[in-house]
C-alpha cells in the first residue's frame, strides 16, 4: 500500500543552490499551517478547560 506523499521527493533540492525546491516548499507549508492551528486550537481548549475546572 502506498501513501499520497509516496511517490513525490519532499527532499529534493536546486542543483546549484543546495535550497529546497519551490513546488516542496509550496506542498509541505500547507501541512506545516495545518499543524500549527491544530496545535493552537489544542493549547487553547486545554487552558479553557483548565480556567472552568478552576472555577468549579
Amino acid at each position: 500500500m502506498r501513501g499520497a506523499f509516496s511517490a513525490m521527493d519532499l527532499t529534493a533540492r536546486h542543483s546549484r543552490t543546495g535550497a529546497l525546491l519551490s513546488t516542496v516548499r509550496f506542498m509541505l507549508q500547507p501541512l506545516a499551517a495545518a499543524g500549527e492551528l491544530q496545535r493552537d486550537l489544542q493549547r487553547e481548549l486545554t487552558s479553557y478547560d483548565g480556567l472552568r475546572a478552576a472555577e468549579a
